[in-house]
C-alpha cells in the first residue's frame, strides 16, 4: 500500500478552492452520516435523491454524487489524494479555472461510469483522479513523500510519475477483473480527462510551462540527445564507450576525475540518483571546480536530481557550478530561485538567498515565476 503524504512542489498562492472543496466533502459526509444513521446503507434514505443512478436519477446527481461517500475510509482515501495533488494543480490553473476543471471532471467521470455500468455510484474518486492526471503532466518529476506498507514500513520519496502510474495500473488491472464494487471506469476516465486537459493547456501555453513539466522534460531530453549525437559524430565518445580498465594508484588526477564524471553520467542515465550523489561527493571532495563541472544539460540534470533526492549541500554546489558556467542561460533565473530555496531552507544562508532572488527578479519574464520569486523574497 502506498499513501501519499505531500509533495516538494512549492505553491505561489493559497489554494483556497482546494480547501473549500475538501471542507465541503467533509461537512456533507458528516450531514450524510447523521441523515442515514438508521438506514441500511450510507447512501440510502433521503440521501438517495443525490446519488447518481444512471437512467433513474435527476440531472443534478451527475454532480452531487461526487460529494457523497460510502463510509469514513472512502472519504479519507479520496481526501488524502485530493489534498496532496490538488493544491499544485490549482496553483497552476488558478482558482476559477481549477474549480471549473474539478466540477466538469466529476461530471465526466460519472458519464464514464454510466457508459459501462448501470449501478448507483457515489464518491469523489473520479474528480480526484482528474487532479492526479493533470499532476502527471505538470509535475511528473516532483518528489512525493509516500508512506509505504509493503514488506517494510516507512516514508520514502518517489517521483510523482511513479506513484501516479502505479495507481493507474492498479485501476487498469481492476477494470480487467470486472472492477467489483469499485467505480474503476470513473477513475480511469478521470485520469484521462485530467491528463488531456492539462496536456492541451500546457501545449498551447494557456498555462505557462515550468522547468519540470512534461514538455520541458522531453525538451531537455531532446537537447541531451542532440549533444550526445554531436559527441558521437565527432568521435569524442570512444574513450567513454571503451571497457574501463583497472587503474593503478598512479592514475593521474585528470583521469580519475574523468572516470568519476563518467560514473555520474551513467548513474543519471540509469535513474540511480543515490549513486550519482555518492560519486559526485567523491568528485568535488578530491578535484577542483573545473574537473567537477559537466556540460550544460548534464550539470542541470545532476543538480535537479540531487535537489529531488534532498541532497541539499550537493544540489547547492551543482546549481552554483551551473550558474558559474551558464549565468546567462535561459534557465539561469529559475536555477537562482531553486538555489535560493536550498540556501534559505536547508543550509541556513538567507543572505545569499536574498541576493539570488533579487537577481532572479531582474531576469524573470514569466509573471507567475516572478510572483513565486517575490513571495520567497518577502518570506525572507
Amino acid at each position: 500500500m502506498l499513501i501519499p503524504l505531500g509533495t516538494d512542489r512549492p505553491l505561489r498562492r493559497t489554494p483556497v478552492v482546494t480547501y473549500a472543496l475538501l471542507a465541503m466533502n467533509v461537512v456533507i459526509y458528516l450531514a450524510q452520516a447523521v441523515l442515514t444513521k438508521n438506514q441500511p446503507h450510507p447512501a440510502a434514505g433521503p440521501i438517495d435523491l443525490f446519488v447518481l443512478d444512471p437512467g433513474n436519477s435527476g440531472w443534478w446527481t451527475w454532480l452531487t454524487y461526487a460529494f457523497l461517500h460510502g463510509g469514513p475510509f472512502h472519504l479519507l482515501g479520496n481526501m488524502v489524494f485530493f489534498w496532496v495533488f490538488a493544491q499544485a494543480v490549482e496553483d497552476r490553473f488558478g482558482h476559477f479555472g481549477f474549480a471549473a476543471f474539478y466540477l466538469v471532471g466529476a461530471v465526466a467521470s460519472g458519464l464514464a461510469h454510466a457508459l459501462f455500468k448501470d449501478n448507483p455510484v457515489v464518491g469523489a474518486s473520479g474528480a480526484v483522479a482528474c487532479c492526479t492526471g493533470a499532476y502527471l503532466v505538470m509535475f511528473p518529476r516532483a518528489g512525493v513523500r509516500v508512506l509505504v506498507f509493503f514488506f517494510v514500513i516507512g516514508v520514502f520519496v518517489l517521483p510523482a510519475w511513479v506513484l501516479i502510474l502505479f495507481a493507474i495500473a492498479k485501476d487498469v488491472l481492476l477494470f480487467g477483473m470486472g472492477g467489483g464494487n469499485i467505480a474503476v471506469e470513473a477513475h480511469l476516465a478521470g485520469y484521462a480527462y485530467g491528463f488531456a486537459v492539462a496536456f492541451f493547456l500546457v501545449a498551447v501555453r494557456l498555462v505557462p510551462r515550468e522547468p519540470y513539466d512534461l514538455f520541458t522534460t522531453f525538451n531537455q531530453k531532446r537537447r541531451r540527445n542532440q549533444i550526445r549525437g554531436a559527441v558521437r559524430s565527432s568521435g569524442w565518445d570512444k574513450p567513454m564507450a571503451a571497457k574501463p580498465q583497472r587503474r593503478e594508484k598512479t592514475t593521474s588526477p585528470a583521469d580519475d576525475a574523468a572516470e568519476l564524471r563518467r560514473g555520474i553520467e551513467n548513474a543519471l542515465k540509469d535513474r540511480r540518483p543515490g549513486s550519482a550523489a555518492a560519486v559526485y561527493r567523491r568528485l568535488i571532495d578530491s578535484h577542483d571546480d573545473t574537473e567537477a563541472r559537466f556540460p550544460r544539460d548534464l550539470q542541470l540534470e545532476l543538480a535537479n536530481a540531487l535537489y529531488q533526492r534532498e541532497k541539499h549541500d550537493l544540489a547547492a554546489r551543482a546549481y552554483e557550478d551551473f550558474l558559474k558556467a551558464e549565468g546567462d542561460d535561459e534557465e539561469a533565473p529559475m536555477v537562482r530561485v531553486l538555489l535560493a530555496r536550498v540556501l534559505a531552507h536547508h543550509l541556513d544562508d538567507p543572505d545569499r538567498a536574498k541576493g539570488l532572488l533579487r537577481q532572479a527578479l531582474l531576469e524573470l519574464r514569466d509573471p507567475q515565476l516572478r510572483e513565486l520569486a517575490q513571495s520567497d523574497l518577502n518570506a525572507l
